[in-house]
């Protein structure tokens, strides 16, 4: 890279525009740049040695299963909302925006699946990795909008009928998908996406990676580091069950007569040893309902003293080490019940944090992936920057009404901007407003439908 090449800033290095280091490990010695990868479905060290089904199986457990919902409703709790690209009736795209909302929102509410249902879905990729749903519109001799490409639906696949397709440099190409009649998804495996019949496009798919590592569209999980204390809580309910098997119901302990060593079976008429007799009487007792023991018999119930203290903390401390990985906090479950106002704040901000990224990643996701496709196939590339926005709010609903009596308190001094007003509305999670800016009454006071302050 010592070519020169020459811009009004002076020179640059030549070759910027092309990538050089490779995005892997296992690419140095293939030494076929023209080629692609079909990743494996196993993204990490436990999915490579148990499994790449782990995390579905660690989702099972009822304390990991808490902490996924939670996540996933937190991110979902407001639903999706789109708002123009350009919010400024003066200012330039500001008519073709709007004509591109009107394009696209009916679109999302009118999908097969409800785009809410598709969204709870993908948010699997928290635990999972990553999921993918494949984007199809209806056919242009049947589309509800003739001669235009319309959304029909977003369709969640399963993990092991898709495998990412990479170059040397991890970007992703597409996919090699299962189809039907053709044969089944190699991945692992070298392919040239020009004649592999199973490879399909990158824009066919809507793709939710979560936080990925070294570019690695498969992502990682969040289940990751609540592996150990899962593992251990698996084999800690065998013992449990052992436990109970065995101390939960009282034991039976007999006495034999003082002085009696043998007696007679009167099933067989055989001498036996008198203890072994009473025990099988009791083996007996203890798989039936009642027996009868001669008078000079003595039967005792043996009851245990403990009543598993240590499983039981040995339980809270897995779920609290289950719940700290995947959140970051523990007092957002219900182990959390001894701390003060001021720590569940502080560790509601925490799993604030999360959520809020995990919105800003959706978003992007539904307008990178759907919105800005069906853009530029009805509109041209021109005018995909104008691809309408995505929202899933941006505050948490314990503050929206601090912050409406702080906007209200902005407007009446006067600091407020009509043109300020859409940014508003998303910060308190509101629906964009459909009256022109200085029609429009200051947030959080006055009329709601256009009407002006008293």
């Amino acid at each position: 890279m010592t070519d020169t090449a020459t811009t009004e800033n002076g020179k640059r290095p030549a070759g910027l525009d092309k990538a050089v280091v490779v995005g892997g490990g296992l690419w140095w010695y293939q030494g076929q740049r023209s080629r692609a990868l079909a990743l494996p479905w196993s993204f990490d060290d436990v999915t490579r040695d148990f499994g790449d089904d782990l995390y579905e199986r660690m989702l099972f457990d009822s304390r990991v299963a808490a902490c996924d919902i939670l996540l996933r409703a937190a991110i979902l709790e407001e639903g999706i909302a789109l708002a123009p690209a350009v919010a400024d009736a003066d200012a330039d795209g500001y008519d073709q925006a709007k004509e591109l909302l009107a394009f696209v929102e009916p679109q999302m509410e009118d999908l097969e699946t409800a785009l809410d249902d598709v969204l709870w879905d993908m948010l699997a990729c928290m635990a999972l990795g990553n999921r993918v749903a494949e984007i199809e519109y209806w056919p242009f001799d049947a589309s509800p909008q003739p001669g235009r490409a319309v959304l029909r639906s977003l369709t969640v696949k399963p993990r092991e009928s898709t495998a990412f397709v990479v170059d040397p440099y991890m970007r992703l190409l597409g996919f090699v998908g299962r189809e039907q009649g053709r044969p089944l998804v190699s991945t692992g495996a070298l392919i040239d996406p020009a004649t592999n019949a199973n490879f399909i496009p990158r824009e066919k798919f809507a793709v939710t990676t979560f936080r990925p590592k070294n570019n690695d569209p498969r992502g990682t999980s969040d289940l990751r580091p609540a592996y150990n204390p899962w593992w251990l809580k698996m084999q800690t309910w065998q013992e449990f069950l052992k436990y109970l098997a065995q101390f939960a119901s009282p034991s039976i302990v007999g006495k034999t007569a003082k002085g009696a060593t043998v007696v007679t079976d009167p099933a067989t008429g055989l001498t036996i040893n008198a203890v072994d007799a009473l025990l099988d009487r009791l083996i007996a007792f203890q798989n039936g309902t009642a027996m009868a023991f001669p008078a000079e018999y003595e039967i005792q119930l043996l009851f245990s003293q403990g009543e598993g203290a240590a499983f039981f903390r040995a339980f809270t401390l897995y779920n609290n080490e289950i719940t700290m990985a995947i959140t970051t906090q523990a007092l957002a479950m219900a182990e959390g019940d001894k701390g003060t106002r001021a720590q569940a704040s502080v560790h509601q901000d925490a799993l604030g944090t999360i959520v809020h990224q995990a919105k800003r990643s959706t978003c992007r996701m539904v307008r990178r992936d759907v919105l800005r496709n069906l853009v530029r196939y009805n509109y041209g590339d021109k005018l995909a920057p104008l691809t309408p926005l995505v929202s899933l709010g941006e505050t948490e609903a314990e503050d929206i009404a601090k912050l409406i009596a702080a906007f209200a308190q902005l407007q009446a001094s006067g600091y407020l901007d009509p043109s300020q007003y859409a940014g508003v509305d998303r910060q308190l999670n509101l629906p964009p407003r459909a009256a022109a800016p200085e029609q429009q009454p200051p947030p959080g006071g006055g009329q709601q439908n256009g009407g002006t302050t008293g």
